[in-house]
């Protein structure tokens, strides 16, 4: 099922139930003001169980990620497409940081509307979860084929060609907290792998399009000036859900 078609029958699903409430539209609650600009929700709606895949990864996401609307965000916040998808990304980070500590599935809204305020003044100090590495050129690993076998990362990120550049771990299968979980079983955590995981994964386009998948755009979260190159696993293809300008290479 296209990722639209999923989308909008869970608007319809939610504007349908939010109009049963009554007198409750009558009063500003926590429900109302949560991540609003009014009565504006920023939030898409939440994908159920057996749409929370990836077609680019193959794979199950490990969490249930809060996608934004990121036109919505961005009119709203006067933010770049850049600081939209980090606010995004660190929300969620917040939030599912939260879950593992406390070991719980859900969080109260009254939270999760402190943790976007504070991750909006985050964003406006400059302060950054992903941050753009120094040096110039960057090795994208695409390392949701590299994570089945234990150890196989490892020998990827030993390889003479993966170190001409600085290392940027890139899933759409994990989470933040998962992938960062994985290396540290693995004895990679200190690398200083840049990670590129699900939460940094939208929809919507810089150009303020609605595309038809999940998509990180590399060229919002680098410089001009880096020389990006994406290795992926021999006999794969890279997605198509990863745009910008890049060389391909397979190991």
């Amino acid at each position: 099922m296209k990722l639209s078609l999923i989308i909008c029958i869970l608007i319809f699903i939610t504007s349908s139930c939010s109009l049963t409430g009554g007198s409750d539209l009558k009063r500003r609650s926590i429900e109302n003001y949560y991540l609003s600009n009014g009565n504006k929700d920023y939030k898409l709606p939440k994908l159920p169980y057996w749409a929370n895949f990836s077609s680019a990864g193959k794979c199950r996401l490990d969490r249930n990620v809060t996608y934004f609307d990121l036109n919505s965000l961005r009119n709203s916040l006067n933010l770049d497409y850049e600081q939209a998808v980090q606010t995004q990304l660190m929300y969620n980070d917040s939030l599912f940081r939260l879950e593992n500590k406390k070991s719980i599935d859900s969080i109260t809204l009254e939270v999760q509307e402190k943790f976007f305020l504070e991750v909006n003044q985050k964003i406006q100090r400059g302060i950054r979860v992903f941050n753009k590495p120094k040096y110039l050129n960057v090795s994208v690993i695409w390392v949701d084929h590299f994570l089945k076998k234990r150890g196989e990362l490892k020998d990827i990120l030993s390889n003479e060609l993966v170190k001409e550049g600085h290392p940027v771990l890139l899933s759409f299968c994990y989470s933040r907290v998962g992938l960062e979980k994985f290396l540290e079983e693995d004895g990679l955590d200190r690398t200083n792998a840049r990670l590129i995981t699900t939460e940094m994964m939208n929809p919507y386009t810089p150009n303020k399009l609605f595309d038809y998948d999940f998509t990180i755009h590399l060229q919002e979260h680098f410089l001009k000036e880096h020389k990006i190159t994406i290795f992926g696993k021999r006999g794969s293809k890279i997605p198509s859900q990863i745009k910008g300008k890049f060389i391909k290479k397979y190991l």
